[in-house]
């Protein structure tokens, strides 16, 4: 019984969402973006990057009911038929991520001015 719940287990797993941090950009011709002028590219670019964010949460949260699916399924399997019905946005997001890419590598080519992006944490402050 227990080998049979491993294995389940282990199948489960193969199942579940991937992590945001193991999806890699899908490559995104940079030239496609050739037509568009800097305040296009910038005006996409923020679209992309509001697609971005929008998609990684999905994904995050994908990822963490599977994580829950499989935590309730190994004391009790038929919670592992749910794996089934979370939707994995992870094709969706590598290809945004490359549109992304190939959207700064076109301002980049172009000589457009790239905003500045926000540090992922603000910088401790001395004396605090």
């Amino acid at each position: 019984m227990r080998i049979t719940v491993a294995v389940v287990a282990s199948l489960a797993l193969l199942g579940c969402a991937k992590s945001v941090s193991s999806i890699t950009p899908q490559y995104v011709n940079p030239a496609i973006y050739g037509p568009y002028s800097c305040p296009q590219l910038l005006e996409e670019r923020a679209r992309l990057s509001r697609d971005v964010s929008m998609v990684t949460d999905a994904q995050q949260n994908a990822r963490s009911g599977d994580a829950a699916l499989v935590g309730v399924g190994i004391i009790f399997w038929p919670a592992f038929l749910g794996l089934a019905f979370t939707e994995d946005q992870s094709a969706q997001l590598s290809r945004l991520k490359g549109e992304y890419d190939a959207v700064e590598a076109a301002q980049r080519a172009k000589g457009c001015l790239l905003p500045i992006e926000a540090p992922a944490q603000p910088a401790p402050q001395a004396g605090l």
